[in-house]
Parts: structure tokens; C-alpha cells; sequence
């Protein structure tokens, strides 16, 4: 059961050291949902918290779905990030390079096949990406058509699994994705080798944030970033966009020793 955010953040901010380290997720935590992806932009006041925590020397990680060379566009902030995407293959650095995980020919192709199979029947539904194709439902405002098109998806299944590729449900969509990737394995990468103590938090809202929540048990505060509950790892429960930036604004006041 989520518990309220106020008495596991004073345990960390007693507990943890002066290194403070922000993982977000993109959709659906620091920008709303959106029919169309290219207008997913923040809410309004996430922008202005993001460069003040930056200027305090928080430092600021993204973890996406999305290629990651998008989230910069979005976020337009006056300094670079870093950024995992395509829920950790790929990262893009602060010197504004792309590194990427090695994919298996098998998976790469399965993913083209499906991609383009899936085209003939909604071709505005698909998003290939380096490290899985995605399917995004949100448009389809039937729900019968929803039914009929994720029912056209199960005849891949077993192609997946003779792939070596997960089938997963994420808010708004379905994705075939390789299991190289995870947005633990970022939170890992970006953690390992730091000498505790240290504060990290993960703020997330999609069922594909979970193994983040996990990972992140232990070494700081996980946060689901939903307007609805729902079950989740996390330790806290915020809703967008007031207790998210109030929570912002919590955390800018921890810098300077005021809470």
C-alpha cells in the first residue's frame, strides 16, 4: 500500500548524503498524455523547478521510452542531460553523444516484421524504435477497434518468444520489446560505483517505471506520478502536476537546509 510522501522522505533526507541524484520518466510523469506524441510537452512549472534544482546541483536523470534526443527538445532547458531511452538501450550523454546496446539481428528483424505488418492495418499507430516497436491505442477512440487490433497483434506472440522479445502493456499502448533493456538497468548504470551516502529518487507513473521502483528500494524513494492510484512498488504516491511540483519545491528547500 502506498503511505503518505512526507514520513519516508524525512527518513531519507536524515539518512542519505549531500549527492542527490532525480530519475524521471518523461510521458505521463512530467508532461500529460497525448494523442499526438509531438506535442507531449511539461506541465506547466515543471521547467522552471528542473533548472532550479539543476542550479542547486541536484543532479537531474531522464528515463524514457522515447529516443533519446527527444526529451531535450520537449524540456528546452539551458543546460544538457542525460537521458535513457528506449527504457534503457540508449543513452544520450552530456556531451550530446548516443550510446546503444548491441541489438540481436533476430529481434531487429522481428521488429521491422511486425512494424510493417501492423502499417497496412493502422499505419499512424506504430512507433519503431531501436530497441522494440510500439503500438500506440490512444487514437483509436472505439473500443471494439482497440479489441480487433490488439487480437491482430497475438499472431506475432510466438514469433516474439522464438525472437527472445517481451510482449508488454503500457499506458495508452502495446510494445514488443527486447529484454536488453529495462529501466532498472539504467537506474543500475547510473548508480553503480557511487559511494554512499547518497540520495536518489525515482519519479514515475507506468507499469513499465515497476523495476525501477524496485531497484531504487533501499537507496532512496520511488514515486508513482498518477492522477488515479494504482497498485505499485512505490513508495509514494503524488498527482500531477500541483503535489508533483509542490514536491519539487520540497526537495529545492532540502537544498537549502530549510526542511
Amino acid at each position: 500500500m502506498t503511505i503518505p510522501c512526507m514520513a519516508p522522505l524525512e527518513r531519507a533526507f536524515r539518512a542519505y548524503g549531500e549527492e542527490r541524484i532525480l530519475f524521471f520518466d518523461y510521458d505521463g510523469t512530467l508532461a500529460p498524455f497525448q494523442e499526438d506524441r509531438s506535442r507531449a510537452y511539461p506541465y506547466e512549472g515543471v521547467r522552471e523547478r528542473l533548472e532550479e534544482l539543476h542550479r542547486r546541483g541536484v543532479e537531474l536523470v531522464f528515463v524514457t521510452g522515447r529516443n533519446p534526443r527527444e526529451i531535450p527538445d520537449f524540456l528546452q532547458l539551458p543546460f544538457p542531460v542525460e537521458v535513457w531511452g528506449a527504457h534503457g538501450g540508449e543513452r544520450l550523454t552530456l556531451s550530446g553523444e548516443v550510446e546503444a546496446l548491441p541489438l540481436p539481428p533476430e529481434q531487429s528483424n522481428f521488429f521491422r516484421t511486425v512494424g510493417e505488418a501492423m502499417e497496412k492495418i493502422h499505419p499512424s499507430l506504430v512507433e519503431y524504435k531501436t530497441f522494440s516497436v510500439a503500438f500506440h491505442l490512444r487514437p483509436l477512440k472505439n473500443e471494439e477497434e482497440r479489441r480487433n487490433f490488439r487480437g491482430s497483434l497475438e499472431r506475432f506472440d510466438a514469433s516474439a518468444q522464438e525472437a527472445g522479445v517481451h510482449k508488454a502493456f503500457f499506458d495508452g499502448g502495446i510494445e514488443y520489446r527486447s529484454p536488453l533493456t529495462g529501466k532498472d538497468k539504467a537506474l543500475n548504470k547510473v548508480l553503480e560505483g557511487r559511494k554512499p551516502p547518497f540520495f536518489a529518487a525515482y519519479f514515475g507513473d507506468d507499469t513499465t517505471d515497476e523495476d525501477a521502483f524496485d531497484a531504487l528500494r533501499g537507496r532512496g524513494v520511488s514515486f508513482l506520478v498518477r492522477s488515479r492510484w494504482r497498485p505499485t512498488g512505490a513508495e509514494c504516491w503524488l498527482t500531477p502536476p500541483e503535489e508533483l511540483c509542490a514536491l519539487l519545491d520540497c526537495f529545492v528547500l532540502w537544498t537549502e537546509k530549510r526542511w
